[in-house]
């Protein structure tokens, strides 16, 4: 079994209790370059976007005009009954909390899931979730059953960004276009570009991507927190010397310009990297489910 052209539908989502950020739209953007470059057509691609239609048609032309449908979550039932395809993959990018995706509501999990697999038509559902505070989507029954009216639940693939901690963003460059890229967007996304075999069985899997972006997203985090500890050791002794140099007068009559350095030291010495570690669900049906555009 595997994913084709013709047999998958496409969905990306951006939820948002305001505005959708530029940076999440250009995720959106990048994906599907990639999908277009693999010659998915755009009808197999659809779009659950918050915010105003026509100022998200502007920054995403020319890949999507006026009669490319922009569906509101709420109107996601209706979606995934119209979609008569064997796959569904779902890309979920934008923010999320320990209170769900981030949404006016906010989304949460069990909603958005039951949803998925009472509703769908398809065999198989695959659900990239990009946004902080992914596994709070873990641990929730996606089982392949029965419903009630006799049909199966499509079996379902859950790949999560990070557990219930933050997710971290990058600085990427692309077509000219700079932003800070969701990591596990990015990750996918290059990997399908360009995919790899990387447990050597000689398929292009769901597996395959999944320890693709795993090792994209340790090898940047081990190269941030690496980058952070020589920047805190250097940090810490300035703000030593500074700390010494008025340690015989109060805080208040330092220099303007020395309370400023030293306010900024500290909220420098508060950042910090979340060591970010992704997951999946359904491991068998991501090993053997192949993709091939």
């Amino acid at each position: 079994m595997g994913v084709r052209i013709h047999n998958t539908q496409w969905v990306f989502m951006l939820t948002s209790a305001e505005n959708p950020e530029d940076r999440h739209l250009n995720d959106i953007v990048f994906g599907i370059k990639v999908l277009i470059k693999k010659e998915v057509p755009i009808s197999n691609i659809s779009l659950i976007i918050d915010g105003n239609r026509s100022d998200i048609i502007q920054k995403m032309a020319p890949l999507i005009d006026n009669t490319k449908r922009i569906y509101c979550y709420s109107e996601l039932e209706e979606l995934i009954l119209s979609i008569e395809k064997e796959n569904i993959i779902f890309c979920v990018t934008g923010h999320g909390s320990i209170n769900g995706i981030d949404s006016d509501p906010p989304i949460k999990p069990y909603d958005f899931l039951h949803t998925l697999r009472i509703k769908s038509n398809a065999k198989r559902v695959f659900l990239l979730l990009g946004q902080c505070y992914a596994g709070i989507f873990s641990y929730l029954r996606v089982t392949h059953c029965n419903r009630k009216n006799g049909k199966k639940t499509p079996q379902t693939v859950i790949i999560g960004a990070t557990k219930i901690s933050e997710s971290i963003s990058i600085s990427y460059s692309f077509e000219s276009v700079a932003w800070l890229a969701n990591i596990m967007f990015l990750a996918f996304f290059s990997w399908l570009n360009i995919p790899q075999d990387i447990d050597g069985d000689g398929k292009y899997s769901f597996m395959d991507a999944f320890k693709y972006i795993t090792y994209i997203i340790n090898t940047t985090c081990y190269t941030l927190e690496k980058k952070q500890y020589i920047e805190t050791v250097r940090l810490t002794h300035q703000y030593k010397e500074i700390l010494e140099q008025f340690q015989s007068i109060p805080i208040s009559e330092m220099s303007l310009d020395k309370q400023i350095e030293k306010h900024s030291i500290e909220k420098r010495l508060e950042e910090h990297i979340i060591h970010q570690e992704p997951w999946i669900v359904n491991t068998n049906i991501a090993l053997n489910t192949d993709l091939l555009l």
